[in-house]
């Protein structure tokens, strides 16, 4: 039987604009730049690909300046926080590991697919060991708490694009935390299906 080396968490409070000193948004301690760190000092190199409809300003700002973690991102701007611009790419070592994609609202898969590529290309430049998804759904067409237009098939898509990156560079070793998602149908429906790509 083969290995299976991918995981999701369900996790609340999400996590990723959480600082290193303080909590942020809905977030009080930073999940997925916790275990990119705790990989990292075990002599890992991990890539963080962050899905949620916000920037995760507090895993760029832990990772901004180093270069053993990639951080991408695809999320609403400008919007809450403030940050994630396509001109924050990185300081000293970090130049060049951190990547944004900025989508106006209304923005859905025709307007991400060009960035979404982007991110999958950087990523193979990169060649993490183990690939780490802020796995948030409030980018969902019917997640009221954003303006970006996702569909199931856009996730989907998202979903499969990550299962075979993982497979490519790290032998599927992947692992999502839930982020953001506050249309509770949409959870209940969307990240069973999400997860079972991975199964596929």
């Amino acid at each position: 039987m083969e290995k299976d080396n991918s995981g999701f968490a369900v996790l609340r409070p999400p996590g990723h604009h959480a600082e290193a000193d303080r909590g942020m948004g809905f977030c009080l301690f930073n999940n997925i730049a916790l275990v990119a760190e705790k990989l990292s000092r075990a002599g890992q190199r991990p890539g963080i690909i962050d899905i949620d409809a916000h920037h995760g300003n507090g895993t760029q700002d832990f990772f901004y300046e180093r270069a053993d973690v990639f951080y991408a991102s695809f999320h609403q701007y400008p919007f809450f926080p403030g940050s994630g611009a396509a001109a924050e790419t990185g300081r000293g070592e970090g130049e060049g590991t951190n990547l944004n994609i900025p989508l106006i609202a209304g923005s859905g898969w025709p307007e991400l697919q060009e960035g979404w590529e982007k991110i999958g290309r950087k990523l193979m430049g990169f060649e993490p060991d183990v690939l780490l998804v802020s796995a948030g759904f409030d980018g969902h067409v019917e997640d009221s708490l954003t303006a970006l237009r996702l569909t199931d098939e856009a996730f989907l898509k998202i979903a499969s694009d990550l299962n075979e990156w993982s497979k490519q560079l790290c032998d599927g070793k992947i692992l999502a935390l839930l982020e953001g998602g506050y249309n509770l149908k949409v959870l209940r429906d969307l990240v069973p299906e999400f997860v079972a790509v991975w199964r596929e």
